[in-house]
């Protein structure tokens, strides 16, 4: 008796089918970088492929032929040297009602990293020294490099940073630039960049993947700029989780409250005649006071006597006609204002010497305030006089600053007035020049 030929139709069909089944090819792969440096860790991943319903159930992870895990993935330690890593994985893989282990394998090359660092930094005598000229030096991944903390925000106070890591095909997972404190520095892709990128924080570890390092040129940083005072900033270098390098770096200016960095929205963004550093220096606002001047601030913080501000000359001129104290006469350019002059704490005899200037400073009418004799050292100077004959006489004093916070402790840090405009906070050696003069002479 024949078969109906649909029968036989249907027998051929099932046969192609469970055919097309049993010889469908399923294969593991371990995904992860072929190429990493030394010490890096490194998270391998495993997949099947071939068959969307097989299911991996078990996993044996060897590193060189040791066991290393019994994940779906596996984080690997490079050694300290170069070499080759040999990593398997058996993976139990089940399919329906049935299981069968199969093997994946990956040659895994570790290099030595090469890394070429240059930076830029303030020459370490110029800025820690009394030179008012700064020149700027490069270094490699040795050494400090210094900064200002660019309070100014002046383009020219970012420094270039470059960082070169190779060989370039080696792959990387996760890299990162960590600095520490946090808060001290900023980074720029370009010179002429309006804001600071993102501190540098690139990982793929979550999808396992990789990309060769060359690829990450283009979101390193290229500058760097100080924007709070430390002595020790570190930038360290991570790379697949393991530190490269660390690069020290000094932040210092002035982190004070109440005072302020000059910019194009006061008029005092420069001093001609003098050697201010920018970034070296600070304004207080509101003390463009014009009834007081310099002598006065340096002897008298308010600027004041018998609650009135007074002005001091190097002598009084004509017949004074005290109205306080037979020290202070009235002063004709402000009312409620007084005038006095060194001459008149000195020998008042109507001619300004140099006996005249100690006098002035020294003088118990000041009480406390008043400077104890002189001296040659920075340790114990409180207040300076300036004075110059070429376009003058000119004269000039300041105090000691007690605003500090953030300085390099090589510098000597003063206050004065600028005549009728504002307090500065400076470097005392910064002032000498034409407008003041240079330091006659130092008080303790």
């Amino acid at each position: 008796m024949r078969r109906p030929f649909y029968k036989y139709l249907l027998l051929v069909l099932a046969f192609l089918t469970l055919s097309a089944v049993a010889n469908e090819s399923i294969s593991v792969r371990i995904f992860g970088p072929k190429k990493i440096f030394t010490n890096d860790r490194i998270n391998y991943s495993v997949s099947v492929l071939g068959n969307d319903n097989a299911e991996a159930i078990e996993w044996n992870w060897k590193k060189d032929g040791i066991a290393c895990g019994s994940n779906s993935k596996c984080e690997v330690t490079a050694s300290n040297s170069a070499g080759t890593i040999q990593l398997t994985c058996d993976v139990t893989v089940r399919i329906e009602n049935s299981q069968t282990t199969i093997q994946a394998s990956e040659n895994i090359s570790v290099s030595v990293p090469i890394i070429n660092i240059s930076r830029q930094s303030y020459r370490e005598s110029d800025f820690t020294g009394t030179n008012t000229i700064k020149n700027i030096d490069v270094l490699g991944s040795t050494g400090k490099a210094l900064l200002h903390k660019n309070g100014m925000k002046l383009y020219q106070e970012r420094f270039m940073i470059s960082i070169f890591i190779g060989p370039s095909d080696t792959e990387i997972q996760q890299i990162e630039l960590n600095v520490t404190p946090n808060n001290s520095l900023n980074f720029y892709y370009n010179f002429d960049s309006i804001s600071p990128c993102k501190l540098l924080d690139f990982d793929l570890t979550t999808h396992c993947g990789s990309m060769p390092i060359s690829q990450i040129y283009d979101i390193l940083p290229n500058y760097v700029e100080g924007i709070k005072c430390y002595e020790n900033v570190q930038i360290k270098l991570i790379v697949n989780n393991s530190e490269k390098i660390s690069l020290d770096y000094g932040v210092f200016g002035y982190e004070d409250t109440g005072i302020k960095y000059p910019t194009q929205n006061i008029k005092i963004v420069t001093v001609p005649g003098t050697y201010l550093v920018d970034n070296e220096w600070m304004y207080k606002p509101g003390s463009n006071v014009a009834q007081y001047n310099c002598l006065s601030y340096a002897i008298k913080q308010n600027g004041k006597i018998n609650n009135t501000n007074f002005w001091v000359k190097d002598v009084l001129d004509g017949n004074p006609s005290y109205v306080y104290d037979n020290k202070f006469v009235a002063n004709p350019n402000f009312t409620n204002c007084y005038l006095t002059s060194m001459d008149t704490f000195g020998n008042n005899n109507g001619i300004f010497d140099n006996n005249d200037v100690d006098s002035f400073f020294m003088n118990s009418y000041w009480g406390n305030d008043r400077a104890y004799g002189t001296t040659t050292s920075y340790s114990n100077c409180r207040k300076i006089y300036y004075n110059s004959s070429m376009f003058g006489p000119k004269f000039h004093a300041a105090r000691k600053s007690y605003r500090t916070e953030g300085c390099h402790n090589n510098w000597h840090i003063f206050e004065s007035k600028l005549g009728t405009i504002y307090i500065i906070i400076h470097r005392s050696e910064q002032l000498e020049g034409n407008y003041c003069g240079q330091i006659q002479q130092k008080y303790r």
